[in-house]
């Protein structure tokens, strides 16, 4: 006979499920619908169909189901909107409830749950999902530069979660990270901090990778 599988309730803190908590915060969305006169719990993820269909499908995807035992639909709306989408009660409720995500909108007040950081592996994959989903891999070309200046960079509406990176990551990296126009900027940059990126945080999302792995060496 199969193990049962545990409740959201009793789901040990595991880096996957905190990268998936990461990618959430990112990207993710999660309401109450009625259906039929029944609650129907909807949990989403949106990102970019060209950049993160790989992501999604072979990363995102697997893990939930691994953690979950959950199939998502993945699909793609208005030509590049793609979406992940899962309805299901417990994993709402692990969003919600045991890790306090707000259901509806949270672009303003999302922030990582404090259980993240009690150890340094777990905060690393919690912020790898922060920024795979949301964050980018720019290269600052200028000539002021020999060659291609890396920079990875996060922006973001939210108070609550721009404080927690910076009081993580700055304990790690020299970090730009500023407000303006209502928007919070964090920055790690250069090609030594982007070595030590890699080798502490990474990244699973393939679309950074693959603009990574075009930096002339």
């Amino acid at each position: 006979m199969a193990e049962a599988r545990p409740s959201s309730e009793e789901l040990p803190l595991t880096a996957d499920l905190c990268e998936v908590l990461g990618a959430h915060a990112g990207d993710g969305f999660t309401n109450v619908y009625s259906w039929g006169g029944r609650p129907l719990y909807e949990v989403q993820f949106s990102g970019h169909a060209r950049h993160d269909y790989e992501y999604y499908n072979k990363f995102l995807q697997p893990t939930v189901r691994r953690l979950l035992g959950l199939d998502g639909k993945l699909s793609i709306r208005d030509g590049n909107t793609l979406r992940l989408t899962y309805y299901s009660k417990d994993f709402f409720s692990l969003l919600t409830k045991r890790f306090g995500f707000p259901a509806g909108r949270k672009s303003h007040t999302v922030k990582l749950p404090e259980e993240v950081f009690t150890e340094e592996r777990l905060a690393f994959a919690a912020v790898r999902g922060v920024f795979d989903t949301d964050g980018c891999v720019l290269f600052d070309r200028r000539s002021a530069y020999r060659r291609p200046y890396p920079r990875v960079s996060l922006h973001m509406v939210s108070e609550p979660l721009f404080e927690q990176l910076k009081k993580f990551l700055s304990s790690h990296f020299s970090l730009r990270a500023a407000r303006y126009n209502h928007r919070y900027f964090i920055e790690v940059y250069g090609h030594v901090q982007l070595a030590r990126w890699m080798e502490t945080i990474g990244f699973s999302n393939p679309h950074h990778l693959n603009r990574i792995a075009l930096l002339p060496r």
